[in-house]
């Protein structure tokens, strides 16, 4: 791949794309940790 300059609609896609990642982890984490899967400090 090719180091040129991509457009700002594709950053803006891959950014957006990053962060539902993210939250998508985090809540998937809270989730386990909320029905006891994780064994987490919030287990219960």
């Amino acid at each position: 791949m090719k180091a040129t300059h991509k457009p700002a609609r594709a950053d803006r896609i891959e950014q957006a794309m990053r962060w539902t990642l993210a939250v998508a982890l985090i809540v998937a984490v809270a989730w386990a940790w909320g029905h006891g899967g994780a064994g987490g400090p919030f287990a219960g």
